[in-house]
């Protein structure tokens, strides 16, 4: 048999021609695409931290009773932030007030709304014992319950209260709200509200507050949830490429969406049935101590605040049926 002849020198150059060809030709591409997008100023969002400041000396319920929590955020395209700590006078009043950290903030979080909380760490004034002819909504929650990132007026609380009050002026609505607060936790905070004497109780719920079994739970970490932020630092060309970073961002987007959207619908799924089972007996005991105490109970569901254009699918229908 005729050994196979080996490749000539010119083959070998035409390939190495090639590779170099193409090596050049994705560097100019990637020089083109950088110099548009800094020409048109493409650059991917910043991260949406939070920064808070307190003058307590803590953030976390409870340790935040009896104090303010000031959450700031990098811009205010809304104008929805009424604290901005570019003015020297608010910041004046903030470090008069006990404030810690604020010129700190202020470098790269300088808009802000107050969360004023009670000696019991909510977002609401002291309990009181329920004067005679009045009627009492305690709204009991997580973070859409407390209003994170919105003023006390324009919380869901201060809305419905208004909006009874027109119709009998003797209605309160309490918030007792705490982000990051889950099942177990909330079925606590209606014991909680059980001390207003209410006659209504509303427990607002959304995807991620069911109880959850412990493999299940092992995978939150990794995970950079739809509703809060946890970046990590870009790695040093991306953080300088207006073009990479751009990219990256958009694929973290399109992979943290994927993954937090199949999680929440594990939640209520076979991989997390005795979690989901544990938050139904919960919400039956619930209903059942209210109905022991002639109160009303109702359970509200937020939802997840994505795909809610009437031209997309939402991706958790599955679960709210």
């Amino acid at each position: 048999m005729t050994p196979p002849n080996p490749p000539s020198a010119q083959g070998a150059r035409a390939a190495v021609l090639s590779l170099l060809s193409l090596g050049l030709g994705l560097v100019a591409a990637f020089l083109i695409a950088e110099a548009a997008f800094r020409l048109l100023g493409i650059r991917p969002e910043p991260a949406g931290r939070i920064f808070r400041i307190s003058n307590g000396a803590a953030l976390q319920f409870p340790g935040r009773a009896g104090h303010t929590v000031i959450d700031l955020y990098a811009s205010n395209p809304r104008r929805s932030f009424p604290i901005d700590l570019n003015d020297p006078a608010v910041r004046e009043d903030l470090v008069r007030r006990k404030f810690t950290r604020v010129d700190e903030a202020r470098a790269t979080n300088p808009y802000g709304v107050a969360f004023d909380f009670n000696s019991r760490g909510f977002r609401d004034r002291e309990f009181t014992p329920k004067p005679p002819g009045t009627r009492r909504l305690a709204f009991v929650g997580d973070s859409f319950t407390e209003a994170q990132g919105v003023v006390e007026g324009a919380s869901a609380v201060r809305l419905v209260e208004g909006l009874l009050r027109r119709r009998d002026g003797t209605i309160e609505a309490w918030n007792l709200g705490v982000r990051g607060r889950d099942f177990p936790e909330l079925e606590a905070l209606v014991e909680t509200a059980l001390e207003l004497s209410p006659d209504a109780i509303l427990l607002g719920i959304v995807l991620n507050d069911a109880d959850r079994g412990p493999e299940l739970a092992l995978n939150w970490p990794r995970l950079n949830d739809s509703i809060m932020v946890r970046e990590q630092t870009p790695a040093w060309l991306e953080s300088r490429s207006f073009f990479l970073g751009f990219v990256a961002s958009r694929y973290r987007t399109w992979r943290v969406s994927s993954d937090t959207t199949a999680w929440y619908r594990a939640l209520y799924g076979d991989e997390n049935r005795d979690g989901w089972m544990r938050t139904r007996a919960a919400l039956q005991r619930i209903q059942k101590l209210c109905r022991s105490r002639g109160i009303a109970f109702g359970v509200a569901l937020w939802p997840l605040l994505v795909g809610l254009e009437p031209s997309q699918p939402y991706p958790f229908e599955a679960v709210l049926e």
